[in-house]
C-alpha cells in the first residue's frame, strides 16, 4: 500500500475449495462486486505440470485428483 500502509483486499471467491483452496481477492470493492456479478460466466482453465510427455497437446481429464502421501 501507499506509504507502508497495508492495502485493503476484498475476498471474491474461493476457487476449488475441495482441491487447492486458492483465494481470488480484489483490490477494490468495485472490482469485487463486478467479478461476483459475472462469476456465473467464468470458465476455469487448468495448467498441469507432468512428468514425461502427454499423449496429446490438449484434452479433458475427468477424474478425481490424487495426492501422493509419500512426496
Amino acid at each position: 500500500g501507499a506509504r507502508g500502509r497495508p492495502e485493503r483486499l476484498w475476498p471474491v471467491h474461493r476457487l476449488d475449495r475441495e482441491t487447492s483452496g486458492v483465494l481470488l481477492l480484489a483490490r477494490s470493492r468495485e472490482a469485487c462486486e463486478g467479478v461476483r456479478a459475472e462469476w456465473g460466466r467464468a470458465r476455469k482453465t487448468y495448467l498441469a505440470v507432468v512428468q514425461g510427455a502427454p499423449s496429446a497437446d490438449a484434452g479433458v481429464v475427468d477424474a478425481p485428483l490424487w495426492e501422493d502421501k509419500h512426496l
